[in-house]
């Protein structure tokens, strides 16, 4: 399970543009989001994909091979960025020949591979809670898999979807996911975690049979997203370690992660909306900007008791001001400026924001 932390260093790049001598694609294919570059990622997958890939006669150096890192490195906890967490497995994944690398590598972490996040699992009071608080806290802002709750009629569904598009590596990055937690799951209650309903984004593989062994149903092969759902008892099942003393302390911790991703965003919103040409930036826009579904988006905007339209208009709010105290414009110019269309919309607006009419700030022309 590959968890993220620095996100406020992932929205200032977000923010700023690609670091240097990074080679952004050209505008007609899908664009680099700058954030895949940003050292972020907590490496437990990457140290234990290198444990597994010795097993498979690789050399750990082969893998980090002109990637700025070595094993020793990644065990001391170095951050890595998502860039370079692809092209490592993407190597192993050339050189072990094994499809079900996704599947090898999520078997058998231990709790500390789960980092905080695990302790929170361990000790929640059932599985439903443990489920609950990893779709909250997983880090979206960075990690290579968004993890969504979804309407379920059936008791509770998750989402997963891999940031990339290379099909191996999305399955590997699905795989991975799903036998790490639900091995997790499996030592903690003692038997297995039996899944309702499989459905997953990509075509059956090879060993599509190893799914059924693990997860416990049929899974659905070729759908439109990967999807897992829970029934109802299995959410009930109490976790045998849970502590309300531990579980609470560790919850308050990832809570107070959480509220300061939450600033991050919106600080990285403000940058983004006041660069050149930002103010006509969508939510949608936004969102991939950041590296963030807008769902997620929205979600964190909520925690933070804001909207899109609010930081969008402090954002203008404040530019308006700044053009119209330069002077040298017109109102209708500095209307324009902000994507105004005419010079009535924008003193409504302005008279909004500020309390007062443009022509009561602006100096004498």
């Amino acid at each position: 399970m590959l968890l993220t932390r620095g996100s406020a260093a992932k929205a200032a790049i977000a923010a700023r543009g690609t670091p240097a001598g990074e080679a952004i694609g050209s505008m007609s294919r899908s664009k680099l989001d700058p954030s895949q570059f940003a050292p972020e990622i907590i490496p437990y997958l990457l140290v234990t994909l290198c444990e597994r890939a010795v097993g498979m006669g690789i050399a750990p150096e082969r893998l980090c091979a002109g990637l700025g890192f070595d094993l020793p490195a990644l065990r001391a906890g170095v951050l890595v960025s998502r860039r370079q967490a692809w092209r490592m497995i993407r190597r192993a994944l050339q050189l072990g020949g094994r499809d079900d690398l996704g599947i090898e590598v999520g078997l058998g972490q231990g709790l500390e591979k789960f980092g905080l996040l695990g302790e929170a699992f361990v000790t929640a009071p059932d599985v439903g809670g443990a489920i609950r608080l990893g779709a909250r806290h997983y880090p979206a802002g960075g990690a290579l898999v968004d993890i969504e709750l979804a309407p379920s009629t059936s008791g509770l569904a998750l989402e997963l979807r891999p940031r990339v598009r290379d099909p191996r590596l999305a399955m590997f990055l699905v795989e991975e996911l799903l036998a790490s937690v639900l091995d997790l799951f499996r030592r903690e209650l003692g038997e297995p975690l039996v899944l309702h309903a499989l459905e997953l984004g990509y075509p059956a593989p090879a060993h599509a049979s190893r799914y059924r062994e693990l997860f416990g149903c049929e899974p659905r092969f070729g759908g439109a997203r990967s999807r897992l759902e829970l029934a109802p008892d299995w959410l009930a099942r109490p976790m045998p370690r849970h502590d309300p003393a531990v579980s609470a302390n560790i919850r308050a911790q990832l809570e107070q992660h959480a509220r300061q991703e939450t600033l991050d965003t919106v600080a990285a919103i403000e940058r983004l909306l006041a660069r050149p040409g930002g103010m006509a930036l969508s939510i949608a826009q936004l969102a991939r900007s950041l590296d963030l579904s807008p769902r997620t988006l929205r979600r964190r905007l909520d925690e933070a008791g804001t909207s899109f339209r609010a930081i969008s208009g402090r954002v203008r709010a404040q530019a308006a001001r700044e053009l119209l105290e330069a002077g040298g414009l017109t109102v209708a110019e500095a209307g324009a400026k902000l994507g105004f269309s005419d010079a009535r919309a924008f003193r409504r607006a302005f008279k909004r924001w500020q309390g007062l009419a443009p022509g009561e700030l602006r100096p004498p022309r």
